[in-house]
């Protein structure tokens, strides 16, 4: 692989792991503002506690 291929792998994880991050921060948001962290799981989570 030439040089420039490792940058647009290293970017592409970089955004990876960027997007898996915001996802849980923003989960952890919702549950501490005493929302439902469920509320946008499209299997309805939030019915499975009772």
């Amino acid at each position: 692989m030439t040089d420039w291929q490792h940058w647009v792998v290293a970017l592409i994880v970089a955004l990876c792991v960027w997007s898996i991050v915001k996802s849980i921060r923003s989960f952890f948001r919702r549950s501490r503002k005493g929302g439902n962290p469920c509320s946008r799981c499209s299997g309805g989570c939030s019915s499975t506690t009772k």
